[in-house]
């Protein structure tokens, strides 16, 4: 008798999940109590379980970060310097002590436009 209430149930489990696909055993188990099943949410997942049914994982999307009005990747490089942009790269000597280096290059031709090293750069400096 338990099992063939347990394939009615199964049938009605199916048909809900292929109706929502994107509903779990918990959303399952409330829309079988509304359609009148006297039904218990552990015996909803046990054969949630055992009929390999399972919510399809959500794609996953890239979302965009910040605004990219001003960036130089929008402004495309078509003459000679019309588009610079500055690297800084930080290095250390053999005594310890730090020094800075200011690139300032052409996005064109690819030049190096200035080159600027210090152990101290500041805001002002640059």
């Amino acid at each position: 008798m338990k099992r063939t209430s347990d394939g009615l149930l199964v049938k009605a489990m199916r048909e809900l999940a292929m109706q929502q696909p994107r509903a779990g055993y918990r959303t399952v188990t409330k829309h079988l109590r509304r359609d009148g099943w006297e039904v218990n949410s552990k015996r909803v997942h046990r054969l949630w379980k055992q009929e390999g049914l399972r919510v399809p994982a959500k794609p996953i999307r890239k979302k965009p970060r910040g605004s990219s009005a001003g960036s130089t990747q929008l402004c495309k490089a078509g003459a000679v310097d019309y588009v610079w942009s500055y690297h800084f790269i930080f290095d250390q000597t053999d005594d310890g002590g730090r020094l800075k280096w200011l690139l300032i290059l052409d996005e064109y031709s690819r030049d190096l436009m200035s080159l600027s090293v210090a152990r101290s750069m500041t805001a002002q400096d640059v």
